[in-house]
């Protein structure tokens, strides 16, 4: 594990053309995104003495267990869902994402000017 990974992924997105799952340490580069990416709550610092756990099959790093085994199931393990399946599937992971980990819509650039 790298000492430079000191964030993580509150969201799935791609980040300099990877893409990152839930809970997934992210090493940033300071792109000219990164800080509006944290600000809106994509990506946010990783707790202190949190012990990652790696993905056996990528050998990506994530900052609980049980987040590293939903990424597992889902890129890793087999699937034989048929296309109504997969996409209850998602809607149930969309919504327990924003449950868990929500977009911070109050802090995008629209927001701050209304409130000035």
């Amino acid at each position: 594990m790298s000492s430079r990974l000191k964030h993580y992924a509150r969201r799935p997105h791609q980040y300099l053309e990877r893409d990152y799952d839930f809970g997934q340490a992210i090493e940033i580069r300071g792109t000219k995104n990164d800080e509006t990416l944290i600000r809106l709550g994509f990506i946010a610092l990783i707790p202190k003495d949190t012990v990652l756990s790696e993905c056996g099959a990528c050998g990506g790093w994530f900052i609980k267990y049980e987040w590293l085994a939903m990424h597992f199931k889902d890129r890793h393990g087999e699937r034989f869902l048929s296309t109504f399946d997969e996409q209850v599937r998602d809607d149930q992971h969309d919504a327990f994402l924003d449950e868990l980990a929500p977009i911070h819509f109050d802090k995008t650039k629209a927001s701050r000017e209304a409130t000035t």
